[in-house]
């Protein structure tokens, strides 16, 4: 009994109730009105809802993300064995990387479309260690594409030494993001005459819901999105997921562990793509580096010679799952261009052998220069383009 008292007594006196919680939240939000995410609707629309309409489109972009902040671990708890949109569900994605401060969160996550590369004259993670997969500044918007609220809840230290150790205190930084709230966002010239205030092509300012502004805290440091009022959608076949997560990536190591934990089950932890094969080349023993990849160098008609690595094999039986049949292009770490048969023909006996068809090409210099060949999703390639399509040949 004297525990339970215990108990009681440390949450009425040390958690803050409902009112004294948004009344704290409302002088926030009164106190930084800099913290606005500024954008047209049908940005938001297109490069969210549109975009990553599956799940394992939206949390891929999660994961890039995190890699991108030199996380080493990162964590994805989902539902499965039940449709989504039931009440109460959510998606979390939680991550050991370098984190937030406030003005980060503002300056850098609020801005739509900021190239990172651009602005920071680097393609290098903060912590120089490396490439990083981000460049257009829409991934953040992923979450959109399956849910309707985001929170994020992000903790950095004051600074890091020469080593990449975080030192100094830690402070946390957490707001809300709700679509609803967006689309109903004000647009900047309200009082123009003449303007529809419901076109989704007006430029609008959204405050999020801020929660904390650079507490200090004894949390280490991260960031870990929820994903709250997921629409509804087909429940996860967590065989799929896994198997499409695989493909998209090729950074999955012991530097960078990804764990996916359904609710209620056993995690698995995420590795690089293999399939068995009955012919495989190279055999896994063997390769240009003994690591079962080939090394082979492209001539492009503008950018020189490149190289590329890559894998192919031939099942023993016809491949089922559209996820593992096909050939993926990897660049930079990442799946730039989902399963397919590199345009290859050769009648009915070809066409049937490519169901039997796995592997994978990296190409890092697809996402490299100042011409874009890779689609906004990094699902296609732009294969018209001259130095794209010498990879085809």
């Amino acid at each position: 009994m004297q525990a339970r008292i215990l108990l009681l007594t440390a949450l009425l006196f040390t958690k803050p109730t409902l009112d004294s919680l948004n009344s704290a939240m409302t002088k926030l939000n009164e106190e930084h009105e800099d913290f606005l995410l500024t954008f047209e609707v049908a940005i938001i629309e297109h490069l969210g809802l549109n975009l990553y309409s599956e799940v394992h489109s939206a949390i891929s972009e999660l994961i890039a993300n995190a890699y991108d902040a030199d996380a080493s671990e990162v964590t994805i708890t989902v539902p499965i064995n039940q449709p989504l949109g039931l009440s109460g569900q959510t998606i979390v994605i939680s991550d050991t990387g370098h984190g937030m401060r406030y003005s980060a969160a503002r300056d850098n996550y609020l801005r739509i479309g900021r190239n990172r590369r651009q602005a920071t004259g680097s393609n290098k993670s903060k912590s120089g260690k490396r490439r990083v997969i981000g460049k257009k500044g829409i991934g953040k918007l992923a979450g959109f594409g399956i849910a309707d609220e985001i929170q994020v809840r992000t903790v950095a230290p004051e600074d890091w030494d020469s080593e990449g150790k975080p030192s100094g205190q830690h402070y946390l930084t957490e707001f809300i993001l709700n679509l609803n709230g967006i689309r109903i966002a004000p647009p900047i010239n309200d009082d123009a005459a003449g303007v529809d205030p419901s076109a989704p092509d007006l430029v609008r300012e959204y405050r999020p819901d801020l929660i904390h502004v650079d507490e200090p805290t004894v949390l280490p440091h991260g960031t870990t999105i929820t994903l709250r009022n997921i629409r509804p959608l087909d429940e996860i076949d967590f065989d799929d997921f896994i198997t499409r997560l695989t493909r998209k990536f090729a950074i999955f190591d012991s530097k960078f562990k990804v764990t996916i934990q359904p609710v209620g089950g056993e995690g698995i932890t995420l590795s690089r793509f293999d399939l068995p094969c009955q012919f495989r080349f190279p055999a896994l023993t063997e390769g240009t580096y003994s690591d079962g990849w080939l090394t082979h160098i492209v001539e492009t008609p503008n950018a020189g010679r490149k190289t590329v690595r890559y894998w192919i094999g031939f099942t023993a039986k016809p491949i089922k799952k559209d996820a593992e049949r096909g050939i993926t292009v990897i660049a930079g770490g990442k799946q730039v261009q989902e399963p397919f048969e590199f345009k290859i023909t050769g009648g009915t006996t070809g066409q049937f052998g490519l169901q039997y068809l796995t592997g994978q090409v990296e190409a890092d210099w697809l996402d490299e220069g100042s011409i874009d060949v890779i689609a906004s999703d990094r699902a296609s390639i732009r294969w018209s383009d001259p130095n794209a399509s010498a990879l085809l040949k």
